[in-house]
């Protein structure tokens, strides 16, 4: 009996081990790296045709100086709606994060200000914060970002802090959504002026409530999207819970 091959679920499994290893490295992912994290019923020569087509698709690019591959914004738009588990915060990070924002309220300092040092410490990224209601923006985290091999050219963090003066980041994240969380890849991030980073938005509003703000995470494309969207959903059901 021959056995029927769906392709098109053996090229979502291999996009996504392939961005999965990548976010995890910053390095190219070629077929021996697969192989070598993960196991596959494939032959070499057969992750090599996937990932070729992949790239003829435009999931994936060939960067000039290496064998292997990296995610296009596509591809990370693709993975982050379609193929990346979604997880849940475990009990103890949840208790550890509750008790972080509580010791931050008995600061009395504002609760959209207290959000964004809480996105930081939590993601090791640029945790921002919109309050809607008077248009104001937090930000804590910039250090982090530095730490970022995507980040370490002069250029890319003179753009960032041109954005912030001109408020093309404060324009961006007042953009209507159609989601209450919504993530903005590469070129989605043209406006800012650089486009090798993502930007995590998550409205923070309900309808009882007096006030209303959005969290937001910027950070590499290459962040790890499958702990910074739950955290961000925990975190907007405390931050509303306040409002």
């Amino acid at each position: 009996m021959v056995r029927k091959v769906d392709y098109d679920l053996r090229k979502k499994d291999v996009l996504s081990k392939t961005i999965d290893l990548y976010l995890g490295t910053a390095q190219p992912v070629g077929s021996e790296a697969l192989l070598d994290n993960y196991r596959f019923d494939l032959s070499p020569a057969t992750i090599r045709n996937v990932l070729k087509d992949l790239e003829e698709e435009g999931y994936l690019m060939h960067p000039h100086t290496s064998s292997g591959r990296v995610p296009t914004d596509l591809g990370y738009k693709f993975y982050v709606n379609d193929l990346m588990r979604k997880t849940q915060l475990s009990v103890n990070e949840k208790d550890t994060l509750r008790s972080f924002f509580d010791s931050y309220l008995e600061m009395k300092r504002d609760i959209l200000e207290n959000a964004s040092h809480i996105l930081s410490d939590f993601t090791h990224y640029v945790g921002i914060v919109n309050e809607e209601d008077d248009n104001r923006i937090y930000y804590c985290g910039w250090s982090y970002l530095l730490e970022q091999p995507e980040f370490q050219d002069v250029n890319t963090i003179s753009s960032i802090f041109k954005a912030l003066e001109e408020d093309r980041l404060l324009d961006l994240m007042n953009r209507k959504m159609n989601n209450s969380l919504e993530v903005f890849v590469g070129k989605d991030c043209d406006s800012l002026g650089f486009n090798n980073c993502s930007l995590v938005i998550r409205e923070c509003k309900s309808p009882k409530a007096k006030k209303s703000g959005r969290l937001a995470v910027l950070g590499p494309k290459r962040m790890a999207y499958d702990r910074v969207i739950p955290m961000m959903d925990y975190l907007s059901e405390l931050v509303i819970s306040e409002f």
